[in-house]
């Protein structure tokens, strides 16, 4: 067998590189206030406030990061997007290192940071707060550093592929496949070598601790992301055929990119250049394996697609050698990219939007079991909060003072309760309470309210069971938000049949 040649020197990073992660950053500040903050993030922010090491629905980093920008920038839900437009900048920066470091010079660098710039998923991704928009700088990060180690020999890169995996870890529990799947790359190629040395296990050890205290308040509250995780498997998440997998896939990261990514895969696993990295090909064949029969989402994959984009970068920069080949690629996937880009991010107001996607012939979809309106979900679920808000704030400033000093206002989800708590401050209103997710842990109302509820969102006949009077006072009015938040009733209940605490634990919704 013929040895595996030797990593060369990598290149020269691109100045163009700096370029594209500024006019990334750029492009989602500029955007960030054009329709209003994401129905999550209303739920993060109050996570934020409530810091613990888990939560129902999500491991504690993206309630950290709602929190640290509060901080920042006050209530303001731009400002909650300061993060994730960091994290994509940070994300171009280490598609061009990883096609560096695959002997990627001037023009492979740029390709693959230019192509995560303007990938519809990547945009999604890192257009508000969420867990995923940490995903693909990290797990982009990890192999980066584990190429380091394993091909390069600097062992020290352990350390930090410990703690980046601890930490993307820490915001979403899918790492886990990406680490299995790296498992998989390492354990069929010679580098299963370094398993018998002790960089690899520390590494490993590192992630570990980090991700032990969620662990631990996972076991001290029952498990309840894994019931939540059933739930949401059974009766939220839409269903996907492998042939509906693929399809999205491409569309979500543009088809013309197909053959970038799936040619660097290729490459990754076939060519000599590349044998030393090509644990890191079968990392990604593993990953989309994992996804694919686990039936997730083509989103999962995100994380993995620096990765892929910078060994087809890397791949075509050896191929095609003349300047208007290089430029005519170039142009074709900044044509491409900007022209679905409207699709993922709100560059449009919502009726141009409309025309627009109808012209493309997309519809509005979900990946969830919703019925949907004119705007696809992640933008749909950015309108009408703030106008919630304030429905709710006139149903309580109706009330009579002595009601209004025992008043709870009672959301059926977490973006109802999430836009009180936000909003309400300078409404003057009172936090919220729900029993969807995180807010059931945090319980009924701790300072005497309740004799009085407004509730939002809430069947009437589910109410009166426990209220004698129940009065419609308004409803929410939406268009282009999710059907099931447009008119919404409101209520306001007296005279309980019970109290609020003895009827808590039937309000639990983990979905």
């Amino acid at each position: 067998m013929t040895a595996d040649p030797s990593p060369s020197p990598s290149p020269p990073r691109a100045r163009s590189v700096l370029v594209i992660a500024a006019l990334t950053f750029g492009l989602f500040i500029s955007c960030a206030g054009r329709y209003g903050v994401f129905r999550d993030e209303l739920y993060y922010v109050a996570c934020g406030k409530h810091l613990a090491f888990g939560y129902v629905d999500h491991p504690p980093l993206v309630a950290v990061m709602a929190r640290a920008s509060q901080l920042l920038f006050g209530a303001s839900f731009v400002g909650l997007r300061v993060l994730p437009a960091a994290c994509a900048a940070g994300m171009v920066v280490l598609a061009a290192e990883l096609a560096r470091m695959f002997g990627g010079r001037a023009f492979a660098q740029s390709l693959a940071a230019l192509s995560c710039a303007l990938a519809p998923e990547m945009l999604g991704t890192h257009h508000f707060l969420s867990m995923n928009c940490v995903l693909p700088m990290a797990w982009s990060a990890a192999a980066l550093f584990a190429a380091r180690a394993l091909v390069h020999g600097e062992t020290r890169a352990w350390v930090p592929f410990g703690v980046v995996c601890g930490l993307a870890l820490e915001a979403k529990h899918s790492t886990l496949f990406f680490g299995a799947a790296l498992c998989v790359g390492i354990l069929l190629t010679p580098h299963r070598a370094a398993l018998r040395t002790r960089g690899p296990w520390l590494g490993l050890g590192i992630a570990a601790l980090l991700l032990l205290p969620n662990i631990a308040w996972e076991q001290a509250n029952g498990w309840p992301t894994l019931e939540f995780m059933r739930n949401a498997q059974a009766k939220k998440m839409v269903a996907m055929s492998p042939q509906a997998f693929l399809g999205a896939l491409a569309l979500n990261f543009n088809p013309v990119t197909a053959p970038l990514w799936a040619g660097g895969v290729v490459w990754l696993l076939v060519a000599r250049a590349a044998r030393p990295y090509r644990f890191l090909g079968i990392t990604f064949v593993a990953l989309f394996a994992i996804v694919l029969l686990g039936h997730g989402k083509p989103y999962y994959m995100a994380g993995g697609f620096p990765l892929a984009y910078a060994a087809g970068a890397a791949g075509i920069e050896s191929w095609v050698a003349r300047p208007i080949g290089r430029a005519a690629i170039v142009a074709v996937l900044a044509v491409t990219g900007a022209a679905l880009a409207p699709l993922a991010v709100p560059l449009l107001d919502p009726l141009a939007f409309q025309r627009y996607a109808g012209a493309l012939g997309v519809a509005p979809s979900s990946d969830e079991k919703h019925r949907m309106g004119p705007m696809p979900q992640h933008f749909a679920d950015q309108f009408g909060w703030e106008a919630m808000a304030r429905k709710i704030a006139r149903a309580y400033d109706a009330l009579p003072p002595e009601e209004r000093a025992q008043a709870t206002i009672f959301g059926s989800n977490y973006g109802e309760a999430g836009t009180v708590d936000f909003f309400g401050p300078a409404l003057g209103l009172p936090p919220a309470v729900s029993g969807h997710n995180a807010y059931f842990m945090w319980g009924p109302p701790k300072d005497g309210r309740g004799p009085v509820l407004i509730a939002v969102g809430e069947d009437r006949e589910d109410l009166e069971k426990g209220f004698e009077e129940v009065v419609e006072v308004d409803k929410t009015d939406e268009p282009f938000a999710m059907p099931y938040e447009n008119g919404v009733p409101i209520f306001v209940c007296r005279k309980p049949r019970v109290t609020i605490e003895q009827i808590w634990p039937t309000t639990k919704h983990f979905i």
